[in-house]
Protein backbone atom coordinates (compact mmCIF):
# COMPACT_ATOMS: atom_id res chain seq x y z
CA UNK A 1 0.00 0.00 0.00
CA UNK A 2 2.93 2.36 0.61
CA UNK A 3 4.07 1.95 -2.97
CA UNK A 4 0.53 2.54 -4.21
CA UNK A 5 0.38 5.85 -2.30
CA UNK A 6 3.74 6.79 -3.81
CA UNK A 7 2.25 6.19 -7.26
CA UNK A 8 -1.01 8.03 -6.67
CA UNK A 9 -0.01 10.96 -4.48
CA UNK A 10 3.72 11.46 -4.91
CA UNK A 11 4.11 11.28 -8.72
CA UNK A 12 5.77 7.82 -8.58
CA UNK A 13 8.61 9.11 -6.43
CA UNK A 14 9.49 5.74 -4.92
CA UNK A 15 11.47 5.40 -1.72
CA UNK A 16 12.26 2.01 -0.15
CA UNK A 17 9.51 0.13 -2.00
CA UNK A 18 11.10 -1.95 -4.75
CA UNK A 19 8.85 -4.63 -6.21
CA UNK A 20 11.29 -7.41 -6.92
CA UNK A 21 9.71 -10.83 -6.93
CA UNK A 22 10.92 -14.25 -8.00
CA UNK A 23 9.31 -16.06 -10.90
CA UNK A 24 6.68 -17.92 -8.90
CA UNK A 25 5.70 -20.13 -11.84
CA UNK A 26 9.29 -21.41 -12.08
CA UNK A 27 9.42 -21.91 -8.31
CA UNK A 28 6.20 -23.91 -8.44
CA UNK A 29 7.59 -25.98 -11.33
CA UNK A 30 10.75 -26.67 -9.32
CA UNK A 31 8.52 -28.20 -6.65
CA UNK A 32 6.50 -30.25 -9.12
CA UNK A 33 3.49 -27.90 -9.22
CA UNK A 34 2.05 -26.74 -12.53
CA UNK A 35 1.41 -23.04 -12.92
CA UNK A 36 0.82 -20.12 -15.21
CA UNK A 37 1.40 -16.36 -15.18
CA UNK A 38 -1.55 -14.21 -16.21
CA UNK A 39 -0.66 -10.77 -17.55
CA UNK A 40 -3.83 -9.58 -19.30
CA UNK A 41 -7.56 -9.81 -18.73
CA UNK A 42 -7.90 -11.84 -21.94
CA UNK A 43 -5.81 -14.65 -20.40
CA UNK A 44 -7.86 -14.97 -17.20
CA UNK A 45 -10.63 -17.29 -18.41
CA UNK A 46 -8.29 -19.82 -20.03
CA UNK A 47 -5.92 -19.73 -17.04
CA UNK A 48 -8.72 -20.35 -14.56
CA UNK A 49 -10.04 -23.19 -16.72
CA UNK A 50 -6.54 -24.74 -16.82
CA UNK A 51 -6.29 -24.49 -13.03
CA UNK A 52 -9.78 -25.90 -12.56
CA UNK A 53 -9.08 -28.96 -14.71
CA UNK A 54 -5.54 -29.59 -13.42
CA UNK A 55 -4.80 -32.67 -11.40
CA UNK A 56 -3.44 -31.59 -8.03
CA UNK A 57 -2.11 -28.20 -7.07
CA UNK A 58 -1.90 -25.41 -9.66
CA UNK A 59 -0.41 -21.93 -9.31
CA UNK A 60 -1.94 -18.87 -10.96
CA UNK A 61 0.32 -15.84 -10.75
CA UNK A 62 -1.59 -12.68 -11.69
CA UNK A 63 0.73 -9.93 -12.94
CA UNK A 64 -1.56 -6.87 -12.90
CA UNK A 65 -0.73 -3.94 -15.14
CA UNK A 66 -1.16 -0.40 -13.85
CA UNK A 67 -4.30 0.34 -15.88
CA UNK A 68 -5.89 -2.81 -14.42
CA UNK A 69 -5.00 -1.88 -10.84
CA UNK A 70 -7.58 -2.20 -8.12
CA UNK A 71 -7.86 0.83 -5.89
CA UNK A 72 -8.34 -0.45 -2.34
CA UNK A 73 -10.78 0.96 0.21
CA UNK A 74 -12.78 3.05 -2.28
CA UNK A 75 -16.34 1.71 -2.46
CA UNK A 76 -18.09 2.46 -5.74
CA UNK A 77 -16.91 5.58 -7.53
CA UNK A 78 -16.63 8.04 -4.73
CA UNK A 79 -14.49 11.10 -4.95
CA UNK A 80 -10.99 10.34 -3.75
CA UNK A 81 -8.01 12.31 -2.55
CA UNK A 82 -6.47 11.60 -5.95
CA UNK A 83 -9.24 13.67 -7.58
CA UNK A 84 -8.44 16.73 -5.49
CA UNK A 85 -5.87 19.35 -6.42
CA UNK A 86 -2.56 19.11 -4.51
CA UNK A 87 -2.68 20.37 -0.96
CA UNK A 88 0.09 21.62 1.28
CA UNK A 89 -1.27 19.39 4.03
CA UNK A 90 -0.42 16.19 2.16
CA UNK A 91 -2.51 13.19 1.06
CA UNK A 92 -3.16 11.82 4.56
CA UNK A 93 -5.01 15.00 5.54
CA UNK A 94 -7.15 14.85 2.37
CA UNK A 95 -8.06 11.22 2.93
CA UNK A 96 -8.95 11.93 6.58
CA UNK A 97 -11.27 14.75 5.45
CA UNK A 98 -13.17 12.32 3.22
CA UNK A 99 -13.79 9.93 6.09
Amino acid sequence: MVRQWQEFFYESNYQSTPLISPDFVKLADAHGIAGRAVRTRAEVASAVEAARTAKGAYLLNFMVEKEDSVYPMIPGRQRTARDDPPSREGPAARVAEEL
